[in-house]
């Protein structure tokens, strides 16, 4: 079964792009609850978003392991892993996988579909 969650409410900071925002600490509560709901599997593998509300949302909700791509590339290590998503997203996988900043002028080129190619 997939379980398809949605991040905890965000802490909106102005001027700061919503893929960089955290999750607002007066949300934990909510998570918390979603977590005590008994909505959720109680073993599963868990994947997030890159970004550090998703993260930080999947970090109250289990006490297991929340990789997001390193995961799916240990997984999957020695095979070509394709992942369909979203462009911040992907440049800011880019950015945790190469150890670099992340490159918002190659975000705001690129193409719907486009295609970023990483030597992992």
């Amino acid at each position: 079964m997939l379980h398809l969650v949605r991040h905890g409410r965000p802490l909106v900071v102005r001027g700061v792009p919503a893929a960089e925002w955290d999750l607002d600490p007066a949300a934990y509560d909510d998570v918390w609850a979603l977590r005590a709901s008994g909505r959720l599997p109680t073993r599963a593998a868990w994947f997030t978003s890159p970004e550090p509300k998703a993260i930080q949302t999947a970090q109250l909700l289990t006490d297991a392991d929340v990789p997001a791509v390193r995961r799916v590339l240990a997984v999957h290590a020695g095979e070509d892993v394709v992942l369909v998503g979203h462009g911040t997203a992907w440049t800011l996988v880019v950015a945790a996988l190469t150890g670099g900043p992340a490159d918002v002028d190659r975000w705001r080129t690129l193409a719907m579909p486009d295609l970023i190619t990483v030597d992992t």
